[in-house]
């Protein structure tokens, strides 16, 4: 069975798409570009339909490096590859590995492909790899450049090797601290306050205000009071909603349930409302 390899990068928010052809990695739009400002779960749909594969994802191997890796990543990455049928994976710290390899100047993209992606193997392996090969059998180029390397310098690699090898280690145990964090946030309740309901649902539901009134509001949000709202209303602008729309998909996991809940709430109470195509889906983490 052919096995295909891909990566997905995340780096500021935005998404790269590379695979894995002869030896050298290749760039791969998600939606016709690199650099996507989307979210994981939508990078390994966009994955899913680029592979193309009956199977799914089954039979790939997905190298995931992410520059935002906490908690919330790790979870959603645990919950969204199952359904791809992803077995084969390895996540990585961006910003660990770049702490391997020089400073440059190149374009994210091409850096990716050129020296981040070649350079992805596990760091501990590597530096092994690296203090071994001075235990090989010497060339006699190896015991001329020895000859002239003194005591301090030897010290002074076999220092740099222990503290890399315990940076290593203690990324390791931050990993599983947050994915113990987790465990327990994932157990609390994390409820969106009012007075940001306020200013997201305006942007999520075209003419919210006007379909809306405020005693209808306290009664699907749960609110204590009722909200002052000025007349006339004007409409948010675009850029509000973009904004809006870049600060949800920011939000904890589970506020974004919440608001999925509350948007399928007033859809039903309100069968007039429109909801605007940035915040849909919103919709697909009600049921999650």
């Amino acid at each position: 069975m052919n096995t295909s390899h891909y990566a997905l990068i995340e780096q500021q928010g935005l998404f790269y798409c590379f695979s894995l052809r002869n030896g050298q990695w290749h760039a791969i739009p998600l939606y016709g570009e690199q650099g996507t400002d989307t979210r994981w779960e939508e990078a390994f749909q966009a994955l899913n339909e680029i592979h193309n594969s009956s199977k799914q994802l089954q039979d790939t191997q997905l190298v995931l490096i992410a520059e935002t890796l906490n908690a919330q990543t790790l979870a959603v990455i645990a919950q969204n590859l199952p359904k791809y049928c992803s077995e084969q994976w390895q996540l990585h710290s961006l910003g660990w590995l770049s702490h391997w390899l020089p400073e440059h100047t190149l374009e994210p993209a091409l850096w990716f492909a050129q020296q981040l992606l070649p350079s992805v193997i596990t760091p501990e392996t590597a530096l092994d790899d690296a203090l071994n090969s001075r235990k090989e059998p010497a060339t006699a180029t190896d015991e001329k450049d020895q000859e002239t390397q003194t005591p301090s310098e030897l010290q002074a690699v076999q220092t740099a090797y222990a503290e890399l090898k315990q940076q290593y280690r203690t990324q390791t145990g931050r990993l599983n601290t947050l994915q113990e964090q987790y465990r327990v946030l994932e157990q609390q309740p994390s409820e969106l306050a009012v007075n940001k309901l306020c200013s997201y649902l305006p942007c999520i539901f075209e003419n919210y205000w006007n379909h809306i009134k405020p005693v209808d509001f306290a009664v699907l949000t749960g609110a204590p009071e009722l909200p002052s709202i000025p007349s006339p209303v004007a409409e948010p602008s675009h850029l509000v909603i973009q904004g809006i729309a870049k600060e949800l998909r920011k939000l904890p996991h589970i506020q974004q349930q919440q608001l999925g809940r509350l948007i399928e709430r007033h859809q039903t109470s309100v069968t007039t409302l429109k909801t605007r195509a940035e915040f849909k889906y919103l919709l697909e983490q009600s049921g999650q």
